[in-house]
């Protein structure tokens, strides 16, 4: 997740181009799988490195997700391991 972001513009990505960053770069990974694609919205969601905007993006509604900007200079020098969590409400 963290080298997509690092190669996309303005370090923001819509969902659906975020799996399709997966689909080009890992070749046995299968489109109709659930599974990975709720593996990465459940680290999403759920990793204090990202945060999501509510924005349509390419007429795509949904919002776009983004690395903090707390993360931004670890995830240019490859670091993308996070083991915070966001808190619960």
């Amino acid at each position: 997740i963290g080298r997509a972001f690092r190669e996309a513009e303005e370090n923001r990505l819509h969902l659906h181009d975020l799996y399709g960053y997966f689909l080009n770069k890992f070749s046995g990974l299968d489109p109709e799988d659930s599974k990975w694609k709720g593996s990465v919205w459940n680290k999403l969601s759920t990793s204090e490195c990202f945060v999501k905007r509510i924005e349509k993006v390419g007429g795509k509604p949904g919002g776009t997700w983004s690395v903090r900007h707390d993360y931004l200079e670890s995830f240019r020098n490859g670091i993308f391991h996070s083991s915070t969590r966001k808190k619960k409400p």
